[in-house]
């Protein structure tokens, strides 16, 4: 029990630390955009945009703790030759965001993303999906097996 613990945190935090920096990146063009504006109806603005990047990463994180349950559970229907599929989720995600990036300007694309409390959560989502999933998706598996295997008695049985 203890070595899932500690393997589940040090999953946590390897699989994480990336999300500091675009935290960090978000959080600095919030306030890039103070330093150029002064003023009370902007400061206003500007905390509105710092509520949605925090309320954001909490949405995306409970998402991915929720799609990692479901990908857990949907392990136990859905044949294991079909789970390899999956992998053209990312190659799908990353393709459709190099299409995008030709009908934005980079400044936009800040101003937009800094603004609203979905596109931080799919931020989230999308660094998860891209490239984590591989981690996270078998040790909520495990934890969910052991509990299942714990809470209804099955251990007694091999005793």
């Amino acid at each position: 029990m203890i070595t899932t613990i500690i393997s589940s945190v040090v999953a946590f935090a390897t699989t994480n630390i990336d999300d500091i920096f675009i935290l960090l990146v978000l959080f600095s063009q919030v306030r890039t955009e103070v330093i150029r504006k002064e003023g009370r109806a902007v400061r206003e603005k500007v905390m509105r945009k710092k509520l949605y990047i925090v309320i954001g990463q909490y949405f995306g994180f409970s998402m991915i703790v929720f799609l990692s349950i479901v990908g857990s559970l949907s392990s136990f229907f859905i044949p294991v030759s079909w789970i390899g599929l999956l992998g053209f989720v990312p190659i799908y995600m990353g393709v459709k965001g190099l299409l995008s990036l030709r009908s934005y300007k980079s400044n936009e694309v800040i101003d937009n993303v800094t603004g609203s409390l979905f596109k931080v959560a799919s931020i989230t989502l999308a660094k998860v999906l891209e490239k984590n999933c591989y981690i996270i998706v078998p040790i909520v598996l495990i934890g969910l097996g052991m509990f299942i295997l714990f809470r209804s008695d099955t251990i007694g049985l091999f005793s």
